[in-house]
């Protein structure tokens, strides 16, 4: 083997004693040992820098991750806790909004009640609702509810009880094919029978037993009459259409203007006081006659032979 292919194949094993031997003789001359080791120093840190310079960018990368993953934490802790307080801030609105709502309702109703002295009115909530036109109260018979009473909102008449119980009582709304309702049109006093059509795609109810010849148009007002167990006077709904019939009668369709199905609170008609006209019944034409009294006789009248 030759020896410049030695020396190739030695070359580290070479290097490692030339800077061995240099050090020794560094450390035998004093001023050139500064030299050499300086010179030591150069070459090591030469070699070492791609190793150092590896080492600190995995190092950068090992805290960058798991920065990453701290603030991940961080973050979907704070996003959840602004979750739950926006949830919370949410259900105080809708509650606020929901007791503003409420408070208005039940003021209207508490000024309907003023406003109509002459009627003992009892508060009840609507605890349930069925499609084909019945309501459930709150009050029954313990709280002096029977049948046939009428119950109302400041809009008008819902219905009437038609079964009660202890504590809650049905109630057939103008939408019920049960409720039948003395009524008349306001402007003409043309009197008629409001009844339910029992139908889920309208909330129109039906006048009937209308006479022909009988004034009713689009738009006239419908109220309780006279004749029937409602207040005289008080509002039913509107004429949306008449119908002419074939015969002697015709009808007309009348939209309530109460709604059973966005009530939530009705009174339920005790009594009413009737007023001094109905009662004093119509004013009659001319002077009043006057029936005469027999006029005392004296005492020389009464005992003459």
């Amino acid at each position: 083997m030759s020896l410049a292919r030695r020396i190739r194949e030695r070359r580290p094993e070479a290097m490692l004693a030339a800077l061995v031997l240099s050090s020794v003789v560094s450390l035998a001359s004093g001023a050139r040992g500064g030299a050499v080791a300086n010179a030591v120093r150069d070459v090591a840190g030469t070699s070492a820098r791609p190793i150092l310079k590896a080492f600190k960018g995995a190092q950068d990368g090992v805290a960058y991750a798991s920065g990453l993953v701290v603030d991940y934490d961080a973050a979907w802790d704070e996003n959840r806790a602004y979750r739950h307080t926006f949830a919370e801030l949410t259900r105080h609105v809708v509650g606020r909004r929901e007791a503003i709502v409420q408070n208005e309702r039940l003021r209207e109703l508490l000024a309907f009640q003023r406003a109509e002295p002459r009627l003992k009115l009892l508060p009840a909530e609507i605890i349930s609702r069925s499609l084909e036109g019945t309501l459930t109260i709150d009050c029954g018979s313990r709280h002096g509810v029977r049948s046939s009473m009428c119950v109302m909102t400041p809009d008008g008449i819902i219905g009437m009880v038609t079964q009660t119980g202890p504590l809650s009582a049905n109630v057939a709304t103008l939408k019920s094919a049960n409720s039948r309702i003395d009524a008349m049109v306001s402007r003409t006093r043309v009197r008629g029978m409001v009844r339910g059509k029992a139908n889920d795609l309208t909330r129109l109810c039906s006048m009937e037993y209308i006479d022909q010849k009988d004034d009713v148009r689009e738009g006239d007002e419908i109220v309780a009459s006279p004749d029937s167990v409602f207040p005289s006077g008080f509002p039913l709904g509107t004429v949306k259409a008449v119908h002419e019939g074939k015969g002697l009668l015709k009808s007309a369709d009348v939209e309530p203007h109460a709604d059973p199905f966005r009530a939530d609170e009705v009174f339920v008609l005790i009594n009413a006081d009737t007023p001094w006209e109905e009662m004093a019944g119509p004013a009659t034409e001319g002077p009043v006659a006057v029936a005469s009294l027999p006029q005392p006789e004296s005492i020389q009248e009464r005992y003459a032979p």
